[in-house]
């Protein structure tokens, strides 16, 4: 039988004004202030729908959703945030 492979990986680093930091291993990162955590290798574009509930995780694994889908649900939500991000931009300046 032959393996399996998933274009996923689990692999994760810290990005900050300090450099990269791993999250995995010996090499565990310390979190401080203004750093980002991302998945390594663009795996935050891939997961980012199934984390906003657009789809489920399986549906990547096996192959139901194309890079096709996922491009269109990160669209989506891009302009869905930017929307969100206007919207209370202008709130707060209508308070000032």
């Amino acid at each position: 039988m032959g393996h399996s492979y998933s274009f996923l990986d689990v692999q994760a680093s810290i990005y900050g004004p300090g450099g990269n930091v791993s999250l995995a291993g010996d090499e565990a990162g310390v979190e401080q202030g203004g750093i980002t955590v991302t998945p390594a290798d663009g795996q935050d574009w891939l997961m980012r729908p199934v984390l906003r509930g657009l789809c489920r995780y399986e549906g990547l694994k096996d192959g139901t959703l194309s890079l096709e889908d996922v491009a269109l649900m990160n669209d989506a939500l891009t302009v869905q945030e930017e929307n969100e991000r206007r919207f209370m931009a202008a709130k707060e300046k209508e308070r000032a």
